[in-house]
């Protein structure tokens, strides 16, 4: 497949950019000048067996700093009630935080990942808090709490979250 075609299939987005033409190292001063233009696609489902009209909970974005950087931000949101939430809030706000720190992540790109997470985690949290009130948080783990029809008190992890990539 060539790569500026989509790939087959029913995609739930495809999603394609044109930024600034690139100009490419020539091999020997014989070789014919061209541009490069740079592209992005991509290809997202909602995955396994999943029944139709099921809601499609990744998120990405493509980060283009200059002619030469880009950064490539894949979210899978996972868990029914809170994975496409979660997924949205990582991306958003790890890409701003590379957006603003991307001096730092050319020289120090371990600690500059490290505290783009620990913000999105922070970030994740409050949204999910924001969405859901009645959570309670115990040793760091957001739990739903509720009396089941016997009376009995019940207490589970609420779901949702992200893995990024």
């Amino acid at each position: 497949r060539r790569p500026d075609t989509p790939a087959r299939g029913s995609p739930a987005s495809i999603n394609s950019e044109v930024g600034a033409p690139i100009t490419p190292y020539a091999a020997s001063s014989d070789a014919h000048s061209f541009r490069l233009f740079p592209k992005h696609y991509a290809y997202t489902h909602p995955g396994g067996c999943k029944p139709q009209g099921a809601i499609n909970q990744d998120k990405y974005f493509v980060l283009r700093i200059d002619a030469c950087n880009q950064v490539f931000g894949v979210f899978d949101g996972h868990g029914g009630e809170n994975g496409e939430l979660v997924a949205k809030v990582a991306a958003d706000t790890i890409q701003e935080f590379l957006r603003r720190n991307f001096d730092r992540l050319r020289s120090d790109p371990e600690t500059t990942f490290n505290e783009a997470f620990e913000t999105a985690h922070k970030q994740v949290r409050r949204a999910i808090l924001e969405d859901q009130p009645d959570l309670i948080e115990k040793d760091g783990v957001l739990l739903a709490e509720w009396v089941d029809d016997a009376g009995k008190r019940r207490v589970e992890a609420a779901d949702g979250g992200t893995t990024a990539t």
